[in-house]
């Protein structure tokens, strides 16, 4: 019994392992005039995410909320300037996990939000 037991939970270690992986999305608007690059931790950092704006120019990390349908992404905008990273807005990401499909919406202080919408592709090495 032990040794059933044993093999039992061994096996379950190994699935939860494969279920447990960082994430990487490539999302492009629909006019295709940009792309950002999420990432999404779950085995270091869980709950917590990284984006690479505008084609790569501005980083921002933020906190994920994940529910069987979406992963929702909130945190500070910022630029690196003067030597240090400088807050300029707000951004909330949503990415329908069915679909692709992803809204984003940035606040820059002091002026209306930029709303973006587009399709996600997961971000898998070739080689």
């Amino acid at each position: 019994m032990k040794k059933l037991l044993f093999t039992f939970l061994f096996y379950l270690s190994f699935f939860v392992i494969a279920l447990a992986k960082d994430l990487e999305l490539i999302c492009t608007v629909d006019d295709r005039s940009f792309y950002d690059t999420v990432k999404i931790f779950e085995i270091e950092n869980p709950n917590k995410a990284m984006i690479l704006f505008l084609n790569e120019r501005d980083l921002a990390s933020g906190d994920v909320a994940v529910s069987s349908t979406s992963y929702s992404i909130r945190g500070d905008y910022n630029i690196y300037s003067d030597g240090k990273f400088n807050k300029i807005g707000v951004f909330k990401y949503l990415i329908n996990r069915s679909t692709g499909s992803f809204q984003s919406i940035i606040s820059y202080d002091g002026s209306a939000p930029i709303i973006s919408n587009g399709n996600c592709i997961e971000s898998r090495p070739k080689f």
